[in-house]
C-alpha cells in the first residue's frame, strides 16, 4: 500500500501484483474456492523493481540506531454490557468447536460459521475497548513532542482514535490521506514532511 501512495499503478492492481509476485493461484477449502497467495514467484524482477525506489537495511545494521522496544500490556475494565457479550460469543465459540470435535455439525459448512463467528468476535473486542484506547490516546497526546503511531483495523477503533484526537485538538496525518491513490502528490508531500519534522 505503502507503495501504491507514492508509486500509482507502479504494480498494478493487487491480484496483479499477487499473480506476478506471489504465484496466487485458486485452491479450495471444502467446496469453497479462495485465493492463495501464499508463494513467490518472479523474485528476481521484484527486487529489480523495488531496489529502484527501496534501501534495504540489514536489521544488525539498524538496530543500534533505534531506542530500546518498548512492550507493555494496559489493562482496562471491560463495560457490563460488553462483557456479556463477549461471555455469550465464548459460550457459541465452545459450543461449536464441541460438535466440529464430534464430526456432528449443524450446517453444511462448519468453515463459514467458524469464521463468521471469528469476525463478530474481532469486531466485539474493537468496540470494547475502543472507549479505553481513546482515553489512552488523549493521554499520550498530553505529552508534548511525543511522536507515535497508531495502527487499527476495525471502524469502530479507528473512529474511537480519530475522536480522541479531534477532542485533543492535536494535528494529525491519517493514513488513509498518505496512501489514497486519489490524493495528489502536492497534498501528499506537504504531509510526509510533517511526519518527518
Amino acid at each position: 500500500m505503502q507503495i501504491e501512495a507514492l508509486y500509482p499503478r507502479m504494480f498494478g492492481t493487487w491480484s496483479d501484483y499477487a499473480k506476478q509476485y506471489c504465484n496466487a493461484h485458486y485452491r479450495f477449502c471444502g467446496n469453497r474456492r479462495q485465493w492463495d497467495c501464499r508463494g513467490a514467484s518472479h523474485l528476481e524482477d521484484l527486487h529489480q523493481r523495488l531496489s529502484e525506489i527501496m534501501i534495504r537495511r540489514l536489521k544488525v545494521h539498524v538496530l543500534p540506531q533505534l531506542p530500546p522496544k518498548i512492550r507493555q500490556r494496559i489493562p482496562f475494565d471491560l463495560p457490563k454490557d460488553a462483557a456479556k457479550e463477549a461471555s455469550g460469543s465464548l459460550e457459541e465459540w465452545e459450543r461449536l468447536m464441541r460438535t466440529m470435535g464430534s464430526g456432528v455439525s449443524a450446517t453444511d459448512n462448519p468453515f463459514t460459521e467458524v469464521m463468521g463467528l471469528v469476525t463478530r468476535m474481532y469486531k466485539q473486542t474493537a468496540i470494547a475497548k475502543a472507549g479505553a484506547v481513546k482515553d489512552y490516546i488523549k493521554m499520550l497526546l498530553e505529552t508534548e513532542k511525543l511522536k507515535f503511531l497508531v495502527f487499527a483495523h476495525h471502524l469502530t477503533m479507528l473512529q474511537a482514535c480519530t475522536e480522541a484526537v479531534i477532542e485533543a485538538k492535536v494535528t494529525v496525518v491519517h493514513s488513509s490521506q498518505l496512501m489514497d491513490t486519489h490524493t495528489s502528490p502536492t497534498v501528499q508531500q506537504p504531509l510526509l514532511s510533517q511526519i518527518h519534522h
